[in-house]
Parts: structure tokens; sequence; C-alpha cells
């Protein structure tokens, strides 16, 4: 009876968020030239990981140039990855948690119709790989569908990590762009991610964001969205159907809501290391239409339950269901700076403030209601 429970409130639930979702633009339906995974969650001592998933649908052989990139904070006095200053005991003295952003680049090769997949923990490379050409095997998979070679996907770098992926469609040569215009340009790639957890039965699953390529000039500049655009444009506007943190499952009757909001500036330097900064702000109405709002910048990458976006008392926080009085809400979530992608996570615990409590979690991506006139870049080292 009480997994049937759970099972029951979480397709109930994503039926629920499903509703009004529907008339949005969906980034995550359709082959593209960009993928943005948002959150990728590793914490290997407390079980948890995350499956990542590429796949080439077309019938020619395609790559994917990628980048990994850390968004975790560290201790200045001990170099500990922490969430706050009180994560940076050291005897008794303090230090800061400073915000990180680092990158790894990695290639992908991927054959004619090929999906492959791996755990962010431990990367994929060598024998792994199902089609891995040798001297004495050229073609492991086949005349004319490539190969797997020259695939080198490394692990995570620490442990626990959360951070994000973007993978571009690149020529295998110059590992850029290729130069391209209109129904010319290769749009082959597809994704997901699941987020495990070896105390769950539910995995966290959501498909990557997609961005076309309209246009290229095979340069390591990027232009999405805007004037003389090489990708169409990222959100300006995205929507996240959610139901109120502390909310009761109304059909377990035992078990509070509590969800994660993921977003990652579609802008990003990777060449100089650098991000512009982002503010994310937010109008959330409740099932009668009342409306709310606050802002919170997006440093690299957002991610935090989303009663503690606005407040450090998750009780009076606008998505507490103590101060938006129904059980489900949605938010209309602007970028100001530039553009947003994002994911949500929903969970049912016990204890709504308390991770650990938690029975099972949800993923799911956000939609776009407004594009930006506005060109986000991204800079190929």
């Amino acid at each position: 009876m009480f997994c049937k429970a759970k099972l029951v409130s979480f397709a109930a639930a994503v039926a629920l968020l499903g509703a009004t979702v529907a008339s949005a633009d969906s980034d995550h339906d359709h082959p593209a030239g960009l993928l943005m995974y948002p959150k990728i969650s590793v914490d290997v001592e407390n079980g948890v990981d995350t499956r990542l998933h590429i796949s080439n649908v077309s019938n020619n052989p395609t790559m994917a140039h990628c980048f990994y990139v850390n968004a975790n904070s560290h201790c200045t006095n001990t170099g500990e990855v922490c969430d706050t200053f009180q994560d940076c005991n050291d005897s008794g003295i303090f230090g800061a948690c400073v915000p990180g952003w680092i990158e790894t680049n990695f290639d992908i090769f991927l054959t004619s119709r090929q999906p492959l997949g791996w755990l962010a923990s431990e990367g994929l490379a060598g024998d792994e790989l199902p089609c891995r050409a040798t001297f004495l095997n050229p073609n492991p998979c086949g005349v004319n569908q490539g190969s797997n070679s020259g695939t080198r996907i490394p692990p995570i770098s620490e442990t626990p990590f959360i951070g994000e992926l973007k993978c571009i469609e690149a020529d295998q040569t110059t590992r850029l762009p290729v130069q391209c215009s209109g129904d010319n340009c290769p749009n082959s790639l597809t994704g997901k991610a699941a987020i495990t957890s070896a105390e769950l039965v539910d995995v966290a699953s959501y498909r990557a964001a997609g961005l076309e390529q309209v246009l290229n000039d095979g340069d390591e500049n990027l232009q999405i969205g805007g004037i003389d655009a090489e990708y169409e444009p990222c959100a300006e506007v995205l929507v996240m159907d959610f139901v109120y943190d502390g909310a009761i499952d109304p059909i377990s009757e035992t078990f509070e809501a509590s969800s994660e909001l993921t977003l990652i500036p579609c802008t990003q330097d990777f060449r100089g290391q650098t991000l512009p900064p982002v503010t994310a702000q937010f109008l959330v109405y409740n099932e009668f239409e009342q409306r709310l709002s606050t802002s919170r910048r997006v440093d690299c990458l957002l991610d935090s339950r989303i009663s503690s976006i606005d407040t450090g008392s998750p009780t009076r926080s606008i998505f507490s269901v103590n101060v938006g009085g129904t059980i489900t809400g949605q938010a209309r979530i602007r970028g100001v700076g530039g553009g947003l992608a994002g994911v949500a996570l929903l969970s049912l615990a016990t204890d709504f403030t308390d991770p650990d409590s938690r029975v099972g979690w949800a993923a799911y991506a956000l939609d776009t209601v407004v594009r930006t006139e506005d060109a986000d870049t991204i800079s190929l080292p």
C-alpha cells in the first residue's frame, strides 16, 4: 500500500503540473545543435548519481563537443566543497564559502542513429565504448556508420558535485560548429538526464533543453538569438508549475511536497572563464491567480529549494503553502541580463525542510513561454 500510494501521488502530481505547460514553447521535443542539461547532481557517499544520455537521430555520424561546468562552492581555508561558511569550520576557525565555476571539455563521437549513456561519476572511454574502431576492425558498427573512437568522457571532478552540461554539435576535425545555413545546418542531438538515489525507488528524469542551429559561420563564438542568430533564442520567460512547499500530498494524505529549482544562464564564456550577471525575476501565482513576486541572482548556477529562494525561513516563503494558500501554483521566471534554462525537481517527504526524509521524487524541464529578443553568446576555448 505504501509504494502504491507513493506512485499514484507522483502520477497525479505530474499530470497536475503538466496541465498548463502544454501551451508553452517546448525546447525538449526536437533534435537540436546545442543541448543544455541544467542539473547534474552527484554525491557518491550518499548514493546519488546522474545518468546522462545523448543520441544522434541522423543517418550520418556526428560529434558533440561538450562542457561540464562545476558549480561547487569551496572553503577558502580547507578547499572542501561547502554550502555555507558554517561548513568551513577548521578547528574553530571559519573560512569563507566562495562560489566556483570550472569547466571541463571533452568530445563524444556518435555513429549513425546511436544513443550513448554514462554515469557522471564514472565517465566513459576505451573498451567501454560500444563502437570503438581498431586497426583490425575499422568499421565495428558497419561501413560508413562511423565509430566512437576519440570519445573521452571524464568522470566529474569531485564529489559531492552540482553542475551542468552543455553539448554543441561540431565538426569532427575542428571541434567547432559546421559552417551552414538554413536546412543544411545539422541538428541531430537529443538528450536526457536521470538523477538516481540508492535510497529511493524513483528516478528524477528530465529531457535536455535543445536549441536548433539556423545559421553558423563555423567560428568559436556562438550567437544564440538576436540579429544574425546562429541558434534559435534562449528563453526570456520560463514557466514552472509546482506544488507549494509544505503542501500535503492529496493522494497519500501523509507526505509533504518539496521542490528544488535549478537555473543556468545561456551565455557563458568558456574561453575567458567568465559569466555575465543574470537576475531571475519570479512572478508567482496561486490557484486564485493572486500574485506575489521576488528575484534572485543567478551566478553560474542557481540550485535551491524553492522556499529558500526568497527567505531563510521556508514557511514564510512565497513558495510555501502557508503563504500561497493553495496546493499548486505557477511561477513565471524572467531572465534579466540574459536568457535562462532550467529544471525543477518535485519530492514527497515526511518533512519538506529535511531532504533526508523524502520518499520519492520526479524531475521536469521548464518550458519557454517567451523567447528573448536579445542575443546570448557562448565562447568556445
